[in-house]
């Protein structure tokens, strides 16, 4: 460094005194300029007086004090001429240069222009492809992207370069792949986002590099595993947009949007450009590639169902290239019938169709499917988590095929926790794993994912749903309580479905708790639930022999009259399952008569007529052999309205529900073997609940009726929501009283009965009501118990009446 100072000292002097250009000016105010100044004065000074100074610490300060002291104009032809210094063969000009371009563009890179930075980018990148020292071109790599953060322009100079792949892809091979690749996707997507690329003259030169990455035999894979990472890191398309009205959300989710559809291009692209070394890569990544297009889908149907198609038409070409690629035609065909269907959730049923397919065609892919899908049910975004559940309840009910396929394959290539869970116990870890995560989120945000839950535990193999039936049982009870109508009609069908084969072990635990709660759906206004509460309500007949035959017995006497009066609704499906559960429940009873007058024709027969007769002889064969039972019947017609208004209002008071049903016990004639439980009735007023906690259900289950279970049936019949339901009531009581030599029952409900008949047909809207309480009234008068009334006025049962009308 002898002669360093004075070449500084004469490079300073010169620039001094050039004349500076009429428009150029400082970037930097004048104090900055006169310190950049003053330090390159004491570099000299120093250089003076100690040559053995550290060269790298002058040239720091150099490089330092010339990058404030430029002008714009100067700055963009520095950081120009610095590229062929790049390729400097002497190693240390070489690393100056680099050093030096970093310097200018992190402290002024901000002030040059789009025009600047293209020719620079393009300079650096030409620079680099040349440059034999790894580490040296990864530092210029990373000034190139930094110049990339400085502007919106992106790097279309490095679509230039596609034109020659083999630099490209020597580029991607030598230095960072990971940025390349993010430069090749950023560019995509200011093109998708600015251009019609279906159209482009002479093609889309980007979809050449996509196809040259996926014919490479090492940048194949790492560029597919890239792309997937970046779909799967990236908000669904279009997910967030109304979530926040800034602008500068709105333009980073644009951009979110337009990377991740540059992304699904890429993988489209990708599919079908590949050849055998292309296809060789999407086969090793089968499992996450399939796994993440399946949430996907989930994502692009739920965007479709607002309006917006394009998203779902650019996936389902991706997945159809998929198909191709890999051989799946079936797959595909499944994809083009029903890939765009989104009504009625018909997408749900696409994805099913489509695990079921890998489930069969591709088994030994399935455990690692899982494995992504199971983690998939956290994921914030409610369409993924149905697309996860979906695939998952398809592949436990395949799990028959799943076993057989895993066994005819003998080298599993697979995760290493599969391949550890499968060699030791078989197939019985994974299910497990699978059960586990299904049962955890039950207690799921979305009602479809709740649905989605309950039917895979519920239709996997019989044999593993017996190794499961408690879980799926404490499941089932606690979704028969769901807020939603779509799950409860799932978890009652489940429901029967498990009862055919379930061992008495595992249901008499739970056989109160869930009589009880098939008793509150009885009354749904949803015909399907409600024909599916009776029906199960009747196959649990088959476990209400044991030890709880007594507490069942007593929800059978109580669910009784309800059963009886929709034997004759207007749904026919619930007439039936009425009609079976009856039979079923009959020999429980043991009531004398009673399994005859079951096998009549009038039973059976939908002509209202014969149901009319029916109710006359079940009337006759209750009064004759029950009449200890009569009474509770009729308050369970009658009197439950009253009961339930006293509840609410006691709760509004503050009072507890128990207590105020206390107090009025007697006033209503009502004995606790006919209560249930006030948990089912807040269910019923919809409350909101907590999230489910599964590791306490069960645990407070009941063996015994305790006072606290209150209310009586769950409707009061007078008052139902179906005119012919009250026809049915005003019918059966009247046929009770005419016939019943109780003078405690003749006393007590003679009043209230007769004041409603008179109401109602005068009031009634319906013609079926009105008829049914002259017929009912001509039978009370006719009775041979009718002189026993004879005192009783008119007027008192009106007023009677109007004690009890709401």
């Amino acid at each position: 460094m002898v002669f360093s100072w004075q070449i500084l000292h004469l490079y300073f002097s010169i620039s001094l005194s050039l004349p500076r250009p009429v428009n150029s000016s400082f970037s930097n105010d004048i104090e900055l300029s006169y310190s950049a100044l003053s330090s390159l004065e004491d570099v000299i000074s120093i250089l003076r007086s100690d040559a053995s100074i550290d060269p790298s610490e002058v040239f720091n300060r150099v490089v330092s004090s010339v990058c404030i002291l430029l002008t714009k104009d100067e700055l963009a032809a520095a950081l120009h001429g610095c590229s062929g210094a790049i390729c400097d063969k002497i190693k240390q000009s070489a690393e100056g240069a680099i050093q030096a371009v970093n310097e200018f563009v992190m402290k002024r890179g901000n002030e040059l222009n789009e025009t600047d930075i293209a020719r620079t980018t393009q300079s650096l990148l030409s620079a680099v492809i040349h440059v034999s020292e790894k580490y040296l071109r990864q530092e210029a790599l990373g000034a190139v992207s930094l110049l990339q953060f400085l502007s919106c322009y992106s790097v279309l100079v490095v679509i230039d370069l596609f034109f020659n792949c083999e630099k490209i892809c020597s580029f991607a091979e030598n230095t960072s792949s990971r940025i390349v690749f993010n430069e090749v996707l950023v560019a995509a997507r200011r093109d998708i986002a600015r251009k019609d690329i279906s159209r482009l003259r002479g093609g889309w030169p980007i979809q050449d590099a996509f196809h040259v990455f996926s014919q490479h035999s090492v940048l194949s894979y790492m560029f597919l595993d890239h792309v997937m990472s970046v779909i799967n890191q990236i908000p669904t398309l279009g997910e967030d947009l109304g979530h926040d009205e800034s602008s500068s959300h709105a333009v980073d989710t644009i951009l979110e949007d337009n990377i991740a559809r540059a992304a699904i291009v890429a993988l489209t692209a990708f599919f079908r450009g590949g050849g055998k070394i292309g296809k060789k890569a999407v086969e090793q990544s089968y499992a996450s590639v399939l796994a993440t297009l399946t949430l996907q889908l989930g994502s692009c149907h739920g965007l479709a169902s607002t309006g917006e198609l394009e998203p779902l038409r650019a996936l389902l070409a991706a997945f159809q290239a998929f198909c191709e690629c890999v051989g799946d035609l079936e797959m595909g065909k499944i994809l083009a019938r029903d890939g765009e269907q989104n009504e009625n959730e018909k997408w749900i049923n696409l994805i099913r169709d489509l695990a079921g397919c890998i489930s069969i065609k591709r088994p030994k892919e399935v455990p690692s499917i899982c494995l992504i899908l199971s983690n998939a049910l956290d994921r914030s975004l409610s369409f993924q988590r149905e697309s996860a559940a979906a695939a998952l309840s398809e592949f436990l009910r395949h799990s028959d095929f799943l076993v057989d396929g895993l066994k005819s394959y003998s080298c599993l290539k697979l995760p290493k926790i599969v391949d550890a869970n499968f060699c030791s116990d078989g197939f019985g870890p994974l299910l497990e794993q699978m059960v586990q995560a299904l049962c955890r989120h039950v207690s799921d945000d979305s009602p479809t994912v709740r649905r989605l839950c309950l039917r895979g535990l519920v239709q996997m193999p019989s044999i593993h749903v017996l190794q499961y039936t408690t879980q799926i049982l404490g499941v089932i009870l606690a979704l028969l309580d769901d807020s939603d109508e779509s799950v409860q009609l799932t978890a009652v069908s489940c429901l029967l479905m498990v009862l055919e084969s379930s061992s008495r072990d595992a249901v008499e635990p739970v056989l109160l708790n869930l009589s009880i709660r098939l008793r509150n759906l009885q009354e749904c206004m949803n015909e399907k639930i409600r024909a599916n509460a009776y029906a199960a309500f009747g196959a649990l007949s088959t476990y209400g022999t044991g030890p709880q035959r007594d507490s069942f017995l007593e929800q059978a006497h109580a669910a009784f009259p309800r059963m009886v009066l929709h034997l004759h609704e207007d749904d026919l499906s619930v007439r039936q399952a009425c009609r079976n559960t009856l039979k079923s429940i009959a020999p429980l009873m043991e009531i004398d008569g009673i399994t005859a007058v079951f096998n009549t024709h009038w039973f059976s027969s939908d002509h209202r007529g014969d149901y009319e007769d029916f109710l006359r002889e079940l009337a006759r064969q209750l009064t004759q052999n029950l009449a200890a039972r009569v009474d509770r019947y009729m308050a369970s017609i009658i009197q439950e309205r009253r009961q339930e208004r006293l509840t609410v209002t006691g709760v509004r008071r503050g009072r507890p529900g128990g207590e105020v049903i206390r107090q009025d016990m007697t006033q209503l004639h009502l004995t606790e073997d006919m209560t249930l439980d006030m948990k089912v009735w807040r269910s019923r007023k919809r409350v909101k609940k907590q999230p489910l906690d599964l590791t306490k259900v069960g645990l407070g289950l009941r063996t015994s009726y305790p006072p606290q279970l209150l209310l009586v049936g769950l409707h009061w019949a007078f008052d139902a929501p179906w005119p012919v339901v009250q026809a049915n009531a005003v019918y059966l009581c009247s046929c009770v009283l005419s016939l019943s030599d109780d003078k405690h029952i003749s006393s007590h409900y003679y009043n209230q009965v007769f004041g409603m008949l008179v109401g109602k047909m005068s009031r009634s809207t319906d013609a079926i009501v009105r008829a049914t309480c002259s017929s009912a009234l001509g039978l009370l008068l006719k009775s041979s118990n009718a002189s026993s009334w004879k005192d009783i006025r008119l007027d008192r049962a009106d007023s009677s009446h109007r004690g009890h009308e709401p």
